[in-house]
């Protein structure tokens, strides 16, 4: 036979002017894309993809460490709750002197403490916040009073933190006036306790002055 028209390109191309694409000796390995079946307990065909195998397996290990760090604060917060409320009883049980009777009196302080709130319900915010605890504090002062100095000094101790971190300026200006006060007030006590003296040693040598005079003219 004679020479064909596409002899040339037979080697090359399988088909006449269609390119074939040469085969690779090394071809590039991809990931497996094929869907997978499985077979259940109950007989039934179950086919899934590896996309949505990879889906669901993303999810299951992002619950599970959501999870476990949830449990972790929640344990946490709850521990730090209990021991803090723990602390808290405790020191609210410390104000309570040994030999006052707690039970009875507390009732007559939280009946006060009522009272004084459905008496300044309908007045202003100021009234309805300080009469309950005016009242609360004048009957625990009177039912408990060593009870009612402990929880005095436990809030005088609070307010005098608050105030020397916050308010350090105020404090000082504080201080001062109070030293002014007390040092004035020894004074004044000091003037009247030397005016009384003074006026006594008066009075005596005025009274010898008195006697001395009538013995020399009896």
């Amino acid at each position: 036979m004679g020479r064909s028209f596409y002899s040339d390109e037979e080697a090359t191309y399988n088909t006449p002017g269609l390119p074939t694409v040469p085969s690779l000796e090394h071809p590039i390995s991809t990931p497996n894309t094929e869907a997978t079946s499985t077979i259940n307990r109950f007989g039934n065909i179950i086919t899934t993809s590896p996309g949505l195998q990879n889906f669901v397996s993303k999810i299951r290990t992002t619950t599970i460490e959501y999870t476990e760090t949830f449990l972790e604060k929640y344990d946490y917060i709850t521990s730090t709750a209990v021991s803090h409320s723990a602390m808290t009883a405790d020191r609210i049980a410390s104000f309570k002197d040994e030999n006052e009777v707690f039970l009875p009196n507390a009732c007559l302080v939280l009946t006060a403490a009522l009272t004084g709130s459905i008496a300044a319900r309908n007045h202003n915010f100021l009234l309805r916040a300080t009469v309950p605890i005016l009242l609360a504090g004048t009957a625990l002062n009177y039912t408990m009073p060593k009870t009612y100095d402990n929880v005095s000094e436990g809030f005088g101790k609070v307010g005098a933190s608050i105030e020397r971190r916050y308010f350090p300026d105020f404090k000082n200006v504080r201080e001062s006036v109070v030293n002014n006060t007390q040092q004035t007030t020894e004074n004044v006590k000091k003037i009247e306790k030397e005016a009384w003296n003074g006026l006594v040693n008066l009075v005596g040598s005025t009274r010898e002055s008195l006697v001395e005079t009538f013995n020399k003219k009896n």
